[in-house]
């Protein structure tokens, strides 16, 4: 989700992408609003790049789909968990809240998310 982040951020305002890591979540804040979209049409699949340019470089490298499937795909994470991920939106910027899962019982796996292989997997995987 940084790249995301990073490509739907609106570079003519200063500060960074912020990424907060907490024991139970996982904040990640971009400058800049949805253009006019609502949460919910990231949801459905709306993608609207406020840097094409850049859009277009990160798809060519293999750190994005180019389809608005993101969101998607975190949500489909964390199906079946009982908690989810949550997007607030104003007109300047973005946050996505991504709660960390607790491993099952007797699981003894620490779940580091997002990952590094997560973030950079094109496989879909959600690397807990």
């Amino acid at each position: 989700m940084t790249a995301n982040a990073i490509i739907h951020r609106n570079t003519g305002l200063a500060g960074p992408v912020l990424v907060k890591a907490f024991t139970t979540r996982v904040e990640v804040v971009s400058l800049g609003g949805l253009n006019g979209l609502a949460p919910d049409d990231l949801l459905n699949g709306v993608s609207l790049p406020v840097n094409p340019a850049l859009f277009d470089r990160f798809v060519t490298l293999g750190y994005a789909h180019g389809t608005g499937s993101g969101l998607a795909r975190v949500m489909e994470c964390y199906e079946g968990t009982g908690i989810t991920a949550t997007v607030s939106a104003t007109a300047n910027s973005v946050r996505l809240i991504l709660p960390r899962i607790a491993p099952a019982s007797g699981d003894g796996r620490i779940i580091r998310f997002p990952e590094a292989r997560w973030v950079h997997s094109m496989s879909g995987d959600c690397a807990f």
